[in-house]
């Protein structure tokens, strides 16, 4: 485990909270990381579509990571 983050928030008008337990792992399927994008389910049935995001670019910066303190995890 990395850590744990806490986050209150509001997306689309309406208030949020979030605890996030952040862990260090590896796919079982290395065919993963070959992929350029992951297309899964949330927990509320709603698709999801995931990215890879070269990890230069997040420590730089250059893209926002949420929530906050995800970034010092790494």
């Amino acid at each position: 485990m990395l850590g744990v983050s806490e986050n209150i928030f509001e997306y689309n008008g309406k208030p949020g909270h979030e605890i996030v337990f952040v862990y260090e792992g590896q796919f079982a399927d290395k065919a993963f990381y070959q992929r350029d994008v992951v297309h899964g389910v949330e927990s509320n049935g709603m698709p999801i579509v995931m990215r890879w995001i070269d990890q230069t670019a997040v420590l730089s910066d250059v893209l926002a990571v949420f929530p906050d303190g995800i970034k010092d995890m790494l």
